[in-house]
């Protein structure tokens, strides 16, 4: 039987060789590995971006409740300096009135300086010994800056944040 007039099968070609058989079948399994490969990173690019969402959630879960905490009450004793002494009202009682709030003519300016530079501070700052400082130094400074009351110190009475 002459070459041309073998049976054909695969549609009308001539039957492969054992060889390309062979390299088909690994050109087969290779790319059966490849789509297997592909499929596992895409499920792993995914588990990671359903990670960063749900740290990226819990992040900003515990930044809102941070930035919901607030300065529920402060209340401030000024040491004032002997400089001052002209600002308090002369029936206050100077000589021995003991620990009695003596009024002063600014109070009215001083309570706005205290209550805009506590508003300044976040109430997570103001759960720090350093942010209280801060905002004492803030107070200190302004007062004996824009008022005519020279204060040589700030003491908290009462510091309430929730």
């Amino acid at each position: 039987m002459a070459a041309s007039q073998r049976p054909r099968r695969h549609g009308g070609r001539p039957p492969r060789a054992a060889h390309e058989r062979a390299a088909c079948e690994q050109h087969d399994l290779a790319a059966s590995a490849r789509r297997g490969d592909l499929v596992k990173a895409s499920q792993d690019r995914e588990a990671l971006t359903q990670l960063e969402r749900t740290q990226r959630s819990r992040h900003l879960t515990e930044i809102r409740r941070i930035e919901a905490a607030t300065l529920d009450e402060i209340a401030v004793a000024l040491h004032v300096s002997e400089l001052s002494a002209g600002e308090v009202p002369a029936e206050a009682g100077h000589g021995g009135g003991g620990d009695e709030a003596v009024p002063i003519h600014d109070d009215p300016i001083i309570r706005d300086i205290v209550i805009a530079e506590a508003q300044k501070a976040s109430a997570q700052e103001l759960t720090t010994e350093k942010g209280r400082a801060m905002l004492k130094k803030h107070i200190k400074k302004r007062v004996n800056k824009e008022t005519h009351t020279h204060i040589t110190d700030v003491c908290w009475t009462e510091f309430a944040v929730q």
